[in-house]
């Protein structure tokens, strides 16, 4: 997944043993961006072409490695999503809830700041086959500070593989 505010970025010098020169490299945590994982179910109705899909999941971003440390963007999603299937098309909507999103910055402060939970929506396009679908996800999804008026947009634009057992 790509996209969202940038929280984090950072900028630091990449030293070759043995050879006279340096280079500098960065490295940043958006809002958006990162790997998720899933496991849930979803029920296929058997008069009228729609699914409903339940999921509980984890997404996280980790910055690269700068000095044996790293930052990472967690949260817990739990998504709810109701598909109209035609043929092998599938074409669908619905809610997406993050908890407990936290940015445990290592590399720096050594801190870590937490957010409020966060609701948003997706919209999802993509191929479903017997027991795999291939689909374009695009969320929206706005984080809080907790305690803060501080807001982060974590607006992103995804690829997702679903493998039914």
């Amino acid at each position: 997944m790509v996209g969202g505010d940038e929280l984090v970025n950072y900028t630091y010098d990449i030293i070759t043993p043995g050879l006279p020169y340096s280079s500098e490299g960065t490295s940043d945590i958006k809002a958006g961006t990162g790997a998720q994982l899933f496991l849930g179910g979803s029920y296929g109705f058997d008069s009228i072409p729609f699914e409903l899909e339940l999921t509980l999941g984890w997404k996280v971003h980790r910055s690269k490695r700068i000095d044996d440390k790293e930052t990472t963007f967690e949260r817990c999603t739990v998504e709810s999503l109701l598909y109209y299937r035609y043929d092998v098309v599938r074409l669908g909507g619905g809610l997406v809830n993050h908890l407990n999103p936290t940015l445990n910055e290592k590399i720096v402060t050594g801190e870590s700041f937490k957010f409020d939970d966060a609701l948003g929506y997706c919209l999802d396009v993509g191929y479903a086959g017997n027991n795999v679908a291939v689909s374009v996800r695009y969320t929206v999804i706005e984080y809080v500070f907790e305690g803060e008026p501080l807001k982060a947009g974590g607006k992103n634009i995804g690829l997702y593989v679903t493998i039914s057992i």
